[in-house]
């Protein structure tokens, strides 16, 4: 019989194979842990998260919802959800979230995957609120503040894209991407002159990335400067 400690032991070596992306090593481990504790929602959990990483989804996501029935934690929901997602299954995963959120309401990454699955399911004003509750936790991510200037755009609120996109370059001034989208909220917004200077901004930045071009020809466009939009709009297709 396969003492306790021992399983402990293997269960740390195959968390640390996955932690360091060592998937094929982690796999084998976890599944002689099972053969010995087979309900153990832990290893069920994590296995199926492996899988559902290496392109199993369909399995994995049986394992993970074996771990949730036994034992639902913050992360065994959170990646239920994400599985979920990942397979279309939008609509579902969005329960799944919320109740990872129960469990942990400061849990960032699952405020951020319910506003994904929100909009996903086309229900975006709920999922700028939960993006904006990512935002309020983690106030100094400027990947959250990016998602929500561009999910604000989308729902038709400009200035608030346009203050999200502003907190986004604050935080990362380096970052074309940043740049760009908030020269495409400061255009939504009617602010020209700003919009062509974040623009030309983001260019500098990323001179061969086609976002930036096909953003400077959207303000050309918005602005009637039709010839200049098309030029712009050309440079993206011909890196992209």
């Amino acid at each position: 019989m396969t003492q306790v400690s021992d399983l402990q032991n293997l269960f740390q070596l195959a968390l640390a194979h996955h932690q360091a992306g060592r998937l094929p090593q982690a796999e084998p481990i976890y599944q002689q842990i099972l053969t010995a504790v087979p309900d153990q929602p832990d290893v069920l959990h994590l296995l199926g998260l492996l899988w559902h990483q290496s392109g199993r989804s369909l399995q994995g996501l049986e394992l993970i919802a074996r771990s949730v029935s036994l034992a639902p934690t913050f992360a065994n929901l959170n990646n239920m959800g994400d599985v979920l997602r990942s397979l279309g299954r939008a609509q579902e995963s969005i329960n799944y979230f919320k109740r990872s959120i129960d469990l942990q309401p400061s849990g960032i990454d699952a405020h951020f995957n319910l506003a994904l699955a929100l909009s996903d399911a086309g229900r975006l004003p709920e999922a700028e609120k939960s993006l904006s509750r990512a935002c309020d936790l983690a106030p100094r991510r400027a990947d959250l503040q990016l998602r929500l200037c561009l999910l604000r755009n989308m729902i038709g609120d400009p200035h608030g894209a346009v203050m999200a996109g502003n907190r986004a370059v604050e935080l990362a001034p380096s970052s074309f991407e940043t740049w760009s989208n908030l020269a495409v909220a400061l255009a939504s917004a009617k602010k020209d002159q700003q919009a062509m200077e974040a623009a030309k901004k983001s260019i500098e930045l990323g001179p061969k990335e086609a976002q930036v071009w096909h953003n400077l020809g959207y303000i050309h466009e918005r602005a009637g400067r039709m010839d200049e939009a098309e030029e712009n709009y050309k440079k993206a297709l011909a890196i992209d």
